[in-house]
């Protein structure tokens, strides 16, 4: 897989992008399916649950495990927009130490994820860019983005790691006794 990760901050938004080695539809799954986004976002920060309601004004509500038996979340957070597989919008919290005015803004902070196939080759391949914003200037706004900045860095590693080791299982799955098999265009 070609890597291409970045975190570019400015005082209103953070970008972040990826370009995986999946399909589109895979990738739309990865922040869609409870089960997926808890293999690169949840389990890997400590673990915790997922409510997610696939569809526009469904929930988008993740909770992660937090010292002292305590978990943090996005309680209330709502898919705003949903079109798969090419755009996920939805709205975002912070984590205790930047919760106020995180948590209590009217907007919250929104996330834009589109997914862009790009030119197949030899396989699927999609880039996925984010967007988060909605922040303000405050002091406060600016250290909840210090802190997503690093986050959504993070998040898109394990988020890539995982789409790596997951075709390369494929690849293995694929080759039988005479060897390595390249796919048609009519099997993909």
């Amino acid at each position: 897989m070609t890597r291409k990760q970045q975190a570019i901050t400015s005082r209103e938004v953070i970008h972040a992008s990826a370009v995986l080695d999946v399909n589109s539809h895979t990738a739309f799954s990865k922040f869609t399916d409870p089960r997926e986004i808890r293999a690169w976002l949840i389990d890997p920060f400590g673990g915790g649950t997922v409510d997610i309601e696939a569809r526009a004004g469904g929930k988008f509500e993740l909770f992660w495990n937090a010292p002292g038996g305590k978990q943090e979340g996005t309680p209330g957070c709502t898919i705003t927009v949903f079109e798969p597989p090419r755009l996920l919008g939805f709205n975002w919290k912070g984590p205790t130490e930047v919760a106020d005015p995180m948590n209590r803004g009217d907007p919250l902070t929104h996330v834009t994820v589109t997914f862009v196939p790009l030119p197949e080759g030899a396989r699927a391949r999609t880039a996925v860019e984010l967007v988060h914003s909605g922040w303000g200037s405050s002091e406060a706004f600016q250290a909840g983005r210090a802190y997503f900045e690093s986050a959504w860095t993070s998040a898109f590693g394990n988020l890539e790691s995982i789409c790596r080791r997951s075709g390369r299982a494929r690849g293995r799955a694929r080759r039988g006794a005479e060897g390595p098999r390249v796919k048609g265009r009519a099997e993909r």
